[in-house]
Parts: C-alpha cells; structure tokens; sequence
C-alpha cells in the first residue's frame, strides 16, 4: 500500500495565505503554521498543498485534473472553493455602476462544476472532505477592495450595494448553502468551519485586515476542526493521532459533528451543527393553514363581498365581524368601518409554492370613493405580525395602535430561520400616500424582519415598560433571484449595540410608530421600550414583525413583493 498522503485543493485560505504590513504596505505570505501543515505533523503524514491564490472552482478543476494521477485510495482529499467564485470583480463595478456584474462563477456553473470535480476525485478511492468557507468581515472586506480607489467610484459602489455592504456576506452564505447542497447529493463528508468564527462574540479579531483571510488564530481554529474529522481515516498505529492537536495558547478542540446525518440537517439548517440546535417549529409558521373571511362592503361603495385572508385554523368567515381565532398571527388584512361606511383590505395572501402554500406580502394601494361623501386613497403595505388587530378598524390615525404587539413568550432561541424570496421592480423612490396627501421622494424601501424579546412591567398608573433582551432584527434591501431558503437571523442578547454585527434599525423600538399592548386595567397603551436588558433578564413577552416596507405608516415601494414560508426558531 502506498503511504498515505494529505491532498489540499481551493483558494487562499486553505492555502493558508494571511496578510500584513510592511513599511505600510499590505502584503500577503503562506502561513508557517498554516491548518494543512499543522494535520500533517499532528498525523505524521505528507501533505501537497495545492490551494492557490484567486483560485476558483474553475480553475481548481484544472489543478485537480494536472495531479489526480497521484491520488491513491488511502490518501485524504480536502476541497475548499467559494470565496473567489462568489466574489464581483470591483473595479469594472466601479467604473460601470449601471451594466451587469455577475459573480465570478455563476451558482449554477459553481455547483455544475464542483460536481464534476467530486465524481473525479470519488474515482480515486481517495477520502473526499469538502470544507465550507468561513464568513467574512464586510465592512472590512469593502474598506480594502476600494483602497485606491477614488471617492465617485467609491459611491458608484456603495450605489450598486445600495449602501447594503454587509449583502457582501449574503453571496457567502448563498455559496455555502450551495456547498451543503452538493456535499449532500453526493454523500461527501462535509467540515463546517462557518460556525467556530460566527460562534465568536466578535469573530473580527481572527480576520487579517482585509476582512476576508483567518489571520493565524483563525488558521489554528480551522486546523483543529479538520483533525477532528479527518483522523477517522488515519490508521491507529500511527502513534500522532493518538494525541489532540495544541498550539502554543495551548487551543482546545471545537467539536464539529459531521456525516450523512449532520449534512442532511446542515442543508436545513443554515450551517450550524447538529448538536448545537434544535428548532421549534412557529404555529402556522408553514402557512399551509388560513382562515377565509368573506366581508360586505358597504353598499355605498359598490357592495361587492371581498375575501382576505388570516393566518390561522382552515375556516371560511361569512359575517362582518371582528376576527376572533386562535392564532398568534395578526397581519395589515383588516375589516375596517369608518364614518359608518364597511370596507376591507388585504396585502398578505397565501400563494402556491411547490406542493404547499407560502405567504405573500404586497405594497399597493387600498382605495374608497363614495361620490359626493369621501374619495379616500392609502397606500398599504403587507404585515404579518405576532398579536392581533381591534377590528372593526376605525380610522387611519396612528394605526399601530389599532394592533396590539406581541405575545407572552418565556424562551431564549438562538436564532430566528425563515425562508424569503424578495421583488423590487421599481427601486429609487418611495412613496407616501394618506386619505387626500401623496408624495414621492427618492429612496430605497427595504422588507423587514423583527423579532424581539422583552421583560415588560406595568406600575400602578397602567402604563408599560419594557427592557430589551433580545434582538435579531433585519432589513433586506435587495431582490432575490429565487427562494433564499433557511436564512438564519441571530437574537443578540444583551446590549444590541455593543455587537458587531448591530445596525441603526436595531436600536430601542423596531418601528418609527410606536407600539401598543392592552394593560392590565383593559387600556390600550404604549409599550415603552426605556433600555436594554442583559442575558440573564428574564423573558416574558416577544414581538414578531415581518413587512413588506420598513418605512412609516402609508409609506413604500408600489410593486415590492416580499414572500415569507417555513418560520421556526433555533434552540
């Protein structure tokens, strides 16, 4: 048998490439004690590092395909491709703002030619191990690729991400997706190496300043989790492997389940590990179940019955009446009798999708003329939400407090998942339309994902108050091309703004309108949101939002369509 051998294919960081200065200048070198070498004496064994500098899965192929011929069945097979084929070429985007850029590697030919190396490679007899990529540092990721640039090409960039950098971080997780994917279909053992950095509470300091390569540490944390797996197929004899691996800080293991089992969830599972999760599933979260209500509208305005739909048990409502169902969902779909007159609308519904249902949420407008009464014209944006409306709806003053917000909730989820598709055909201007005002201005509109957990009190007077425990709060600014699927938000506990990956929109109250609860004493009254709790605040109610717009009331994008489906949360 021929002496076993360790065989690395991918881009720079399996290659081991950090950077740094010298005299001011950025330079990049192969590190001494980069995670492939460090296997290889942990284990005893050779290793060919064949990673390469900007190396995508293009040109990964051709590697593979120059040095196959030198893979036997007992050696080891590590693939590490994405980050360069996910990537835009910057300067063309900088000079050429309005044209197309495409990822380096389109998915589909990413996914076609992975595959392809794959079924090579299980040729060999050899042991494949494909490694996910870890995340990256956006912000400093934007700051080094424009580095020279000048100021309107830096704007022509920041004009195309739509001031959005951190969607630099979303092409990475869309890739990642597609590498569980493939190491599924293909029974191929699969290293998350995502989860030991975002595990961090702050995993910046493990990036080199280019935001996107594992500075030495960040080398050492993957090399730990490739010898956890990788020392299944070393033989026992070999006395190295009998000893865990260990550096200078004297680093311990970070275990990392991996197999069939762990790829079949991983694909669920927006790259966590298995033993670190389990989900609970979001009542009516799968929107396969609706409540019909056929409302008539007031004669005075046609008299026609409309149809809107609820999120809750299957049943068709006939009858001009408050919605009264058990159902943790509230949503913009609401019967409304103003100045005497019966009326209705609707901005969510349920649409097909594969063999079930999913959620659409739409921005258009709700109209009632009555001629020589009222001529009244909103513009409507589709909610859904945790909590209920106080139907009939009276008026269009102040209309989140014609909601009562949230719901009793005790538990602490790591995360909240979901899938989302997202349209936005006509971006550049947001509209503001109310009874018999309308304006246009420009700007982006974006959908908006809350969910907050409180610790709410009520003193004597009646009046609410809430501390923050949780936050995992997200704004999506750009459109989808398909289904985004399994899509994981954090819930940062504590002082949301003492993380990294905090934003403005998450600061103290989700909405610019504020929100409302019934007190104790039947008063519909403000939920004052008056600080941050810290993680060992108890919990004792929680707040879902999902929108189509995160503008102000009566404000959006005509033509923004957000789809929602499969919300649960992650313990």
């Amino acid at each position: 048998m021929k002496s076993q051998k360790i065989f690395a294919f991918g881009d720079s960081i399996i290659k081991g490439i950090i950077s740094e200065y010298d005299n001011g200048r950025l330079k990049y070198k192969i590190s001494d004690n980069n995670a492939v070498d460090i296997c290889s004496r942990k284990f005893g064994i050779e290793a060919y590092n064949l990673g390469k500098f900007g190396c995508t899965i293009t040109t990964g192929e051709k590697i593979i395909d120059k040095h196959i011929q030198k893979i036997s069945e007992n050696d080891i097979v590590l693939l590490e491709f994405g980050g360069n084929d996910c990537d835009k070429i910057w300067t063309e985007i900088a000079d050429t703002p309005k044209a197309e850029h495409i990822a380096r590697t389109p998915l589909s030919e990413f996914s076609e030619t992975y595959l392809r190396v794959i079924r090579k490679l299980k040729a060999t007899g050899a042991k494949i191990i494909m490694l996910t990529m870890p995340p990256i540092d956006a912000k400093a990721y934007f700051r080094h690729f424009t580095n020279g640039m000048n100021d309107t090409q830096v704007a022509n960039i920041n004009g195309w991400l739509y001031d959005s950098i951190e969607v630099i971080g979303l092409w990475h997780e869309m890739y990642n997706q597609e590498i569980i994917k493939i190491a599924c279909s293909e029974n191929v053992e699969l290293i998350n190496i995502y989860k030991p950095f975002i595990d961090q509470r702050d995993y910046r300091p493990l990036f080199c300043s280019d935001g996107i390569h594992p500075n030495q540490r960040g080398q050492e944390i993957i090399a730990e989790h490739i010898y956890r797996i990788a020392k299944n197929y070393i033989p026992m004899d070999n006395e190295s492997t009998r000893h865990s691996i260990s550096n200078s800080k004297g680093a311990k293991f970070c275990a990392t389940i991996v197999g069939a089992l762990f790829v079949a969830f991983l694909l669920l599972s927006n790259i966590l590990p298995i033993s670190a999760q389990t989900y609970k599933k979001v009542q009516y979260g799968d929107f396969e179940s609706w409540t019909v209500r056929d409302i008539e509208e007031s004669l005075v305005i046609g008299g026609n019955t409309k149809r809107i739909y609820a999120i809750g048990p299957r049943d068709t409502i006939r009858e001009n009446k408050a919605l009264n169902i058990k159902s943790i969902w509230g949503s913009s779909n609401t019967y409304a009798k103003v100045a005497g007159i019966s009326k209705t609308s609707n901005t969510v519904y349920p649409e097909k999708r594969g063999n079930g249902y999913c959620a659409k949420l739409t921005t258009e407008y709700a109209e009632c003329k009555v001629i020589g009464i009222i001529n009244i014209k909103v513009l409507a944006t589709g909610t859904i939400y945790w909590g209920k409306a106080h139907e009939p709806v009276t008026g269009t003053d102040n209309p989140y407090s014609k909601m009562r917000w949230g719901v009793p909730f005790t538990n602490k989820p790591k995360a909240l998942i979901l899938d989302y598709k997202s349209a936005m055909p006509h971006k550049g201007t947001i509209t503001t339309c109310k009874t018999l005002s309308s304006s246009v201005r420009p700007g982006n509109d974006e959908h908006e994902i809350v969910f907050i957990l409180q610790n709410r009190w009520e003193d004597e007077k009646g009046n609410v108050y809430a501390k923050r425990v949780g936050t995992a709060i997200y704004h999506i600014s750009n459109p989808t091309s398909d289904w985004v699927n399994g899509f994981r938000i954090p819930v940062i506990y504590g002082d949301a703004r003492k993380s990294p990956n905090y934003k403005p929109y998450m600061n103290l109250g989700p909405k610019k309108d504020n929100l409302y609860t019934i007190n104790s004493k039947g008063k519909n009254v403000e939920i004052q949101e008056v600080g941050w709790g810290d993680e060992d605040t108890p919990v004792t109610h929680a707040i879902m939002l999902i929108s189509v717009s995160c503008q102000e009331a009566f404000s959006g994008t005509i033509g923004n369509t957000l789809w929602v489906d499969n919300i649960k949360l992650e313990y």
